[in-house]
């Protein structure tokens, strides 16, 4: 099972008919054997940049009809399904959720604090595919990987500074999520999280040295985590925590 089987799956992506490939035939982008397929450059387009990066096998091969669904989904007219973050699931169970839980409500739409819970441990033991990411535009799902949702999980992350796949136990990252959404929500900035409490100096006066030194101690062990990397981005501050 490939990243492109598990947005095609769960995901409304426009179908994309194929055809008989050459014998021996590998997907330039999954790198599958494949017996049908779509000539790479049928899927390529004037949008299309960063040729090594995607095709890597070569851009005059074959793409799988898969990857060719989710690399020609990639138009404003279709909305750019594959551009956005999501969590998608082998049993075709998929979230695309905001990171800010207000404009989510507004959306109607699920947001990240909230999915990441819910998915737990009902999808534990799952392929699964997930991407992070504060970039809608970028074409990230080809460089993401399968991964099995629970304490071996790889994740892609972006945010700007990062961009990785990322190991990370996902019963571990609620665990800190549930402590940086508490101290966030007390009125620490995401920066002093990650870098310190203590460099916050009002807030450690606000609730008190021993209230401080006890949030300090609870978060500590995270910092420099890709734990505590994912669960920054997506934590919410007050009741919908």
């Amino acid at each position: 099972m490939t990243v492109a089987d598990l947005l095609v799956g769960g995901l409304e992506i426009p179908e994309f008919v194929g055809s008989e490939c050459p014998e021996g035939t590998r997907c330039v982008v999954t790198g599958e054997r494949i017996t049908s397929g779509v000539p790479s450059g049928e899927v390529i387009t004037s949008a299309t940049t960063e040729f090594l990066d995607g095709f890597r096998g070569g851009v005059d091969g074959w793409v799988s009809i898969g990857a060719a669904r989710c690399f020609r989904s990639a138009a404003p007219k279709l909305g750019n399904p594959c551009g956005k973050s999501t969590l998608a699931f082998e049993d075709r169970a998929a979230w695309q959720p905001l990171i800010n839980a207000e404009s989510a409500v507004k959306q109607g739409r699920p947001y990240w604090s909230a999915v990441a819970r819910d998915v737990w441990p009902a999808h534990a033991g799952q392929r699964c595919f997930c991407l992070l990411t504060v970039d809608t535009k970028k074409r990230l799902w080809h460089k993401g990987r399968v991964g099995i949702l629970g304490p071996g999980m790889v994740a892609y992350i972006h945010d700007g500074d990062v961009s990785m796949n990322a190991m990370l136990s996902w019963p571990e990252m609620l665990r800190c999520l549930d402590a940086v959404e508490q101290t966030y929500t007390l009125g620490w900035s995401k920066r002093a999280i990650e870098r310190g409490l203590y460099s916050q100096h009002t807030q450690v006066e606000s609730v008190g040295i021993r209230e401080a030194r006890r949030l300090e101690r609870m978060i500590v062990a995270w910092r420099g985590t890709n734990e505590m990397r994912f669960a920054l981005l997506i934590a919410q501050r007050g009741d919908r925590a």
